[in-house]
């Protein structure tokens, strides 16, 4: 399944490289051309001679995720976060790095902690990556500072019609764009697939300045607000 494919794919900020060539290999037989810019985004153009509207289409390859700050003296990894909640992530499973190496998110156990501590959100600053290393040394043997932290998640299939997996924001997208790019739609297209969505818009930024056209949609994820807690009318799904 596309979702599966381009979901259990890690693509951080400026590693959408896998991202980028799982896309290309699902859309080199149904587009007239395609080109990688110089920041990454790949822009490709379906029935680029058809008359009326020029619709262009848009989503972001990257996803959230931490990146590798600091190795200490212990073996102990600390961590700066691309747009995730400390608050989310105590007890995480995490791959480092392209060489996928594991982890586990943990701080100082419950019971060692003062009640203070006890009764307020973690910060990064007391939050680690733990990858089995014995000292500093060790963990530089295969993790190194500047690495990109992606949560160690699959796809899996819940229920009827629904799904959990990892980057959903925005490999939805994508898979969306690709499909439509499969099909016979008769106008022309530009295909927008974004880098560096998670960290400020940047790749858009740089792809708006390079397509022109009569109608541009962007394809983006949100919350499903479909808990007990929340009004019938302000969900998104059911």
């Amino acid at each position: 399944m596309l979702i599966k494919k381009l979901t259990d794919i890690n693509g951080l900020p400026s590693w959408e490289d896998d991202v980028r060539a799982a896309i290309k290999e699902e859309i080199k037989k149904h587009v007239d051309s395609m080109h990688t810019d110089r920041l990454g985004n790949l822009i490709a153009v379906k029935n680029s001679k058809a008359g009326g509207a020029h619709i262009g289409l848009s989503a972001h390859m990257d996803e959230t995720g931490m990146v590798v700050k600091t190795i200490e003296k212990s073996g102990l990894i600390k961590f700066e976060s691309w747009g995730v909640l400390p608050a989310i992530l105590l007890s995480k499973t995490v791959k480092i790095g392209k060489n996928k190496v594991p982890g586990v998110i943990g701080a100082k156990p419950i019971h060692l902690q003062k009640p203070p501590e006890r009764e307020t959100v973690m910060e990064l600053d007391r939050i680690f990556i733990d990858i089995g290393a014995t000292s500093k040394e060790d963990a530089e043997k295969s993790v190194q500072q500047g690495d990109y932290i992606a949560f160690d998640s699959e796809y899996r299939e819940l229920g009827k019609h629904k799904i959990k997996a990892k980057a959903l924001d925005d490999r939805l997208g994508c898979a969306a764009i690709i499909e439509i790019l499969k099909s016979p739609v008769k106008r022309k297209i530009t295909a927008v697939f974004c880098v560096q969505e998670e960290i400020g818009l940047r790749g858009s930024a740089v792809a708006a300045n390079q397509v022109f056209a009569d109608l541009f949609i962007n394809l983006e994820g949100t919350v499903c607000a479909d808990s007990e807690d929340i009004d019938e009318n302000m969900r998104v799904t059911t």
